[in-house]
């Protein structure tokens, strides 16, 4: 087999191995997604919503706001716009509300926020 036949093949395995990894990560991450959804519909139908975290430096309405805006999938940036801030401003303050609710990554926060059904749907606005 000529080498560079055999360099192809060789790409064309890899790239077959990373496509399946990527696949993976797409599918756990669709998992924790409808997980997320769950817990939240639980939280909510089955009583009465935690209240929202006091989060040093950060008033309750943009501690609801970036709930809302995580809820949905938005980017730093977008928070940002809607509150009028940089996002780095944002990550601060995503820090501090990890902080506050006891967690590391943004996926704990994400679980708690379905645990605790935030953001409460009938404070919104």
């Amino acid at each position: 087999m000529p080498v560079i036949d055999r360099g192809t093949d060789l790409l064309v395995e890899r790239r077959s191995a990373l496509v399946k990894s990527q696949e993976g990560v797409l599918t756990a991450y669709g998992e924790v997604a409808r997980l997320l959804r769950e817990l939240k519909h639980l939280a909510v139908a089955g009583s009465e919503a935690t209240p929202l975290p006091v989060v040093r430096g950060v008033d309750e309405r943009d501690v609801r706001r970036i709930l809302e805006g995580l809820s949905r999938g938005a980017t730093t940036e977008s928070m940002a716009r809607d509150l009028g801030v940089t996002p780095r401003t944002v990550e601060k303050r995503i820090a501090r509300l990890k902080e506050a609710v006891g967690v590391t990554t943004i996926c704990e926060l994400g679980i708690e926020m379905g645990r605790a059904g935030w953001p409460h749907s009938h404070e919104s606005q």
